[in-house]
């Protein structure tokens, strides 16, 4: 196993939000890491990606790893493990963009049509500062919002 440490996340897709792989209907856990340009070069040279990539919005070096959901056998494959620091399983579902951590992988060598790599498969995250994500919650709306009474059984008639 390996780790690339202190890295800033983006699009952790790595519980039930699992996405798909580029034009294939196969569900894979993916997380984007910002990393040092030192990181993103030492990627390469270990073949895990043939060139280096840059994240879109802030042109910093982007590392991407993945992990198919389920195994060549068609069985469920072990989930990416999320923890804190202190060990604590983190809720993969809150974990936001801009969010610190140690990002674990494993290293599988492989060779196809002449050519070689290793290929990093994401196990774990470790969460270093959690930047939280809420979803798609209604601030920022023009709605005017009004607080859910609250409903008490014993108010009720009993039939």
């Amino acid at each position: 196993m390996a780790i690339l440490s202190n890295v800033e996340l983006k699009w952790c897709k790595c519980g039930s939000n699992a996405g798909t792989k580029y034009r294939s209907d196969v569900k894979e856990w993916s997380v984007d890491c910002i990393c040092s340009a030192k990181q993103s070069a030492d990627w390469v040279k270990k073949k895990h990606a043939q060139k280096e990539r840059e994240d879109k919005e802030t042109g910093k070096p982007l590392i991407k790893l993945t992990k198919n959901c389920l195994k060549r056998d068609g069985t469920p494959a072990a989930p990416i493990k999320c923890i804190d620091m202190f060990g604590n399983d983190v809720d993969p579902l809150i974990i936001g963009n801009g969010t610190k951590a140690n990002v674990q992988y494993m290293e599988i060598p492989w060779d196809m049509g002449g050519q070689q790599g290793v290929k990093a498969m994401l196990t774990a995250i470790q969460v270093i500062d959690l930047v939280e994500y809420t979803g798609n919650n209604t601030s920022g709306t023009e709605f005017d919002i009004q607080e859910q009474p609250e409903v008490s059984l014993e108010d009720e008639e009993v039939f």
